[in-house]
């Protein structure tokens, strides 16, 4: 879901069901010492904090580098200094499905839509996510911040960064995350979108599921971007 008042449920007892809602805005939180971060767009480490300092290393998204401090909006690297906003602002198992389509994720437990989805068990799950229109942000419960080995939470967990994924992609094809070519079924559109082309092993990634007109809808946006 693109940030707004609009919101979807979906109960999720023993099995991998989420609850997708639209998020408030939260503040990014610098990196803390020593935290390892996945490289979100492709940067230069520097031998300073500025622009104009020598190139140390190219640096490739997916990379992944260490962080030892940082200085307004530069952080220090094992590998020199980069600008913060390429690194990912923590470093779970979704930051890094997010690092795959240039987007870093802020986790947040306050409250959106009347929902606050921040359950995460051995026998239920439940997770909150958006989009912010027109940025590389993605918003997310805390609950998605997870790290575990339990494959069911791991896909759902895979599946709604994909559904949030696909709503940056097709704003960046077409300037609006809920375009005219999707009608009214821009959800649906989305799931077919990150069916599709994102690896969504899930046709209902974000709860919605899709048509055959939603998936030729998915194919025009694509072809727009």
């Amino acid at each position: 879901m693109e940030s707004s008042r609009k919101c979807r449920r979906i109960a999720a007892v023993l099995a991998a069901v989420l609850v997708l809602t639209g998020l408030a805005a939260a503040a990014p939180a610098q990196a803390a010492d020593g935290a390892t971060r996945v490289v979100v767009t492709a940067t230069v480490a520097r031998a300073r904090p500025a622009t104009s300092s020598t190139v140390k290393k190219r640096l490739k998204r997916m990379d992944r580098v260490v962080v030892t401090s940082t200085r307004g909006s530069w952080a220090r690297t094992s590998t020199g200094w980069v600008p913060a906003k390429t690194l990912a602002r923590a470093n779970h198992y979704a930051d890094t499905v997010a690092a795959q389509h240039g987007l870093r994720i802020v986790y947040t437990n306050k409250q959106a839509c009347g929902t606050r989805a921040s359950v995460s068990t051995a026998t239920a799950f439940q997770a909150g996510g958006c989009y912010v229109a027109g940025s590389n942000d993605l918003q997310l419960t805390k609950s998605a911040a997870y790290d575990g080995k339990a494959t069911w939470k791991r896909t759902a967990i895979r599946n709604l960064v994909l559904h949030e994924s696909a709503h940056a992609l097709i704003w960046r094809a077409v300037g609006s995350a809920h375009p005219a070519l999707a009608g009214s079924r821009s959800e649906q559109v989305t799931d077919a979108y990150a069916w599709k082309y994102l690896g969504a092993t899930s046709r209902t990634a974000g709860g919605y599921g899709f048509s055959a007109k939603d998936l030729a809808a998915a194919k025009a946006i694509r072809a727009k971007g």
